[in-house]
């Protein structure tokens, strides 16, 4: 139901809102301590009323969309959390690959603020 949000709301916000045409360009790496990529889950960016996402790849990277795939996030200041980086075990019982914290807007450590001039690049270190 999680990931379900965070690939819905930002469609939604953004008509709502009658943003889009102020997109910043954004993507990153996500990687564990000892920098090997997360392979799996999500990249969402939330400032309480819009979310934008960016989904994994085998590498860690992921490309940062609100309307459509890999167009950027309006400017503003965002929560940055991660969900769907689950591994099925034997007992087809998920396992989260990453710590807790990271997966929610109110108990992640990572904020992005996003700029038309600023940084295009935000890199995240996680634990499991």
């Amino acid at each position: 139901m999680k990931i379900f949000s965070c690939l819905i709301l930002p469609t939604a916000c953004l008509f709502l809102a009658g943003c889009g045409s102020n997109q910043v360009p954004l993507g990153g790496k996500v990687t564990f301590q000892d920098g090997k990529p997360l392979k799996t889950g999500v990249v969402c960016f939330s400032t309480g009323t819009f979310m934008a996402e960016g989904r994994l790849n085998e590498n860690g990277e992921y490309t940062v969309g609100s309307l459509k795939d890999n167009d950027g996030l309006p400017p503003g200041t965002y929560k940055v959390y991660i969900q769907g980086a689950i591994e099925y075990n034997a007992k087809e019982q998920g396992v989260s690959l990453i710590h807790k914290k990271f997966t929610e807007p109110n108990t992640t450590p990572f904020s992005f603020e996003a700029k038309k001039s600023g940084d295009k690049t935000f890199n995240i270190e996680v634990s499991p």
